[in-house]
């Protein structure tokens, strides 16, 4: 899983888009529950432009790994430059800030 995951990784830094949601659909796969690979899903979508694909990548994947801060954040900070501040979530809008007030 973790050797998929980089390899999307270092696609995606690549831009070679198809190629990195490929391996990480086979991430995925193999394992729903690692919150990293979801992350990693979500991220691909918005560098392509589908914000509506990635925020709903990283509500699934809050479905199979609900202990998983950094989606909560994640979800929260993409709502939040969208400007849907009223969808964020009270748990999203404590983390987010957090995560803003130590950058």
């Amino acid at each position: 899983m973790c050797f998929i995951q980089a390899w999307a990784c270092l696609e995606l830094r690549g831009e070679n888009y198809d190629q990195a949601k490929r391996l990480i659909g086979e991430a995925l796969t193999r394992n729903k529950r690692e919150g990293s690979g979801w992350l990693v899903a979500a991220k691909i979508e918005e560098k392509i432009g589908n914000n509506a694909l990635s925020m709903m990548l990283l509500r699934r994947g809050l479905q199979y790994a609900p202990n998983h801060a950094e989606m909560y954040c994640a979800l929260a900070n993409q709502e939040v430059r969208l400007g849907k501040i009223n969808e964020v979530s009270p748990i999203g809008i404590s983390i987010t800030f957090r995560s803003v007030i130590n950058y």
